[in-house]
């Protein structure tokens, strides 16, 4: 297993249950907003009321993001102000 939790988010029951199928890899399932940054919120919203994720964690966040009529892949490094 990894050192750190590794955790992924879906909007899809059925991508869902493929991902409990990866070593090391928490998958939850929760609604996307069109609205990229609405739901890397969400996301960490949804670990933090489960004691997952903490005020001045740091987090790597690992996504595809539509812009125009193309996906970009992004990688992003943050440190976790949650109210």
């Amino acid at each position: 297993r990894p050192n750190s939790p590794v955790y992924a988010f879906t909007n899809t029951t059925h991508t869902r249950r493929r991902l409990n199928l990866v070593w090391g890899v928490t998958p939850w399932r929760i609604s996307f907003s069109s609205e990229p940054e609405k739901t890397i919120q969400r996301a960490m919203q949804h670990l933090h009321k489960r004691s997952l994720l903490y005020t001045h964690d740091t987090v790597v966040i690992v996504s595809d993001i539509l812009a125009g009529s193309e996906f970009v892949q992004t990688i992003q490094v943050r440190q976790v102000t949650l109210e």
